[in-house]
């Protein structure tokens, strides 16, 4: 593999690993979280994090709960997908890794422009701290699917570049 591919798998793998852990078991606890952050360290992370947005925290919130759902049971399994694809080389690599990263990077801004335009009334304390949580916490999905949507975009760009310019070839001979 190309050191590209090791890093889009690198990538990919860390956030595989982050929603088959600390991401499934938000969706599996979330009804009694508050409960569970005196003895077990996954809870008691989504209670710092709570301080940043309690949506994540008491009470969850429907729009956590289904951004965490959807990345778990349906973008997780299309990355698992992905990597095949690297590893194998298919085709079909650049237009799922486009649409893989295009998605996620995507959800990470909306969530941020939702927290924008509803004067962060999720983050219960309006901090530097908070806002560092906040931002910091969600910024390796931003850049990491971010680079992923950009790496497969221009490679898909040079692609129909090159055949664009082969069609004008075999058009002007």
């Amino acid at each position: 593999m190309s050191r590209r591919d090791r890093i889009a798998v690198g990538i990919l793998v860390f956030f595989l690993v982050i929603a088959a852990t600390l991401e499934l078991y938000f969706i599996l606890c979330h009804h009694d979280l508050p409960a569970r952050a005196n003895t077990q360290l996954f809870a008691r992370l989504f209670a710092i994090y709570g301080i940043a947005d309690r949506g994540y925290f008491d009470p969850v919130s429907p729009l956590a709960l289904t951004l965490e759902g959807i990345n778990v049971f349906l973008m997780q399994p299309l990355c698992v997908l992905l990597i095949y694809a690297i590893a194998r080389r298919r085709p079909y690599r650049w237009p799922l890794q486009l649409g893989i990263g295009a998605y996620l990077g995507l959800s990470v801004v909306l969530y941020f422009l939702a927290a924008i335009v509803s004067h962060y009334d999720s983050m219960p304390e309006r901090s530097g701290a908070a806002f560092a949580l906040f931002y910091g916490a969600n910024l390796p999905w931003l850049l990491g699917y971010g680079w992923l949507a950009y790496d497969a975009g221009v490679t898909i760009a040079r692609g129909f570049a090159r055949s664009a310019d082969h069609s004008r070839r075999a058009l002007t001979t």
